[in-house]
Parts: structure tokens; sequence; C-alpha cells
């Protein structure tokens, strides 16, 4: 599981609860600070879950956010969790 590592880097970038909420698949009330906390109770996530669902949208939200740096951009999180969740589908 690497959704710590992830959340870190990515609030470090600019992430705050209004995109971490967008990208989460069942629409989660609970912020960043929550899924965290959760994640440090959670041993690992089961691959087809909605979790490991969400780690995959980090990790494109990353790439992305890195490209956008690259080009001399800011990120715009809630555009990139909306990308996320058009690009990174639930498994069938």
């Amino acid at each position: 599981m690497d959704t710590p590592r992830l959340l870190d880097e990515l609030v470090a970038m600019g992430l705050d609860d209004t995109a971490f909420r967008r990208l989460h698949p069942v629409g989660q009330d609970a912020g960043i600070k929550a899924h965290r906390d959760y994640c440090a109770t959670t041993a690992e996530f089961r691959r087809d879950g909605s979790n490991a669902l969400l780690e995959r949208r980090l990790l494109y939200v990353l790439h992305r956010a890195r490209a956008d740096q690259v080009a001399g951009r800011s990120p715009d999180f809630v555009a990139l969790a909306d990308a996320a969740k058009e690009a990174v589908l639930p498994a069938l």
C-alpha cells in the first residue's frame, strides 16, 4: 500500500480535501486525514476494492501533477481528480 506516501507527496504539492473527495470512488465525506488514519489501521487493500482504486487514482494524479510542474504550470487538482475518475475506472 503506497497511499500514505502518495498522499504525503500530493498534499505537499497542494492536494486538498476538495480534490481528494472527488477521487474517492464512493464520494467519501471524510478527507485526507481520515483516509490516512484509516490506512494506518489497514494492512492491505483488496485488489479490486475502492481503496485500491483510490490509490491508482492518486498515482495518476501524482504523475499528471508532476508533468504540470515540469511544464511550469501549477497543478489544478480538482481537474486532475476529475480526469483520474474518467481514466482510472473500477475493475470489472
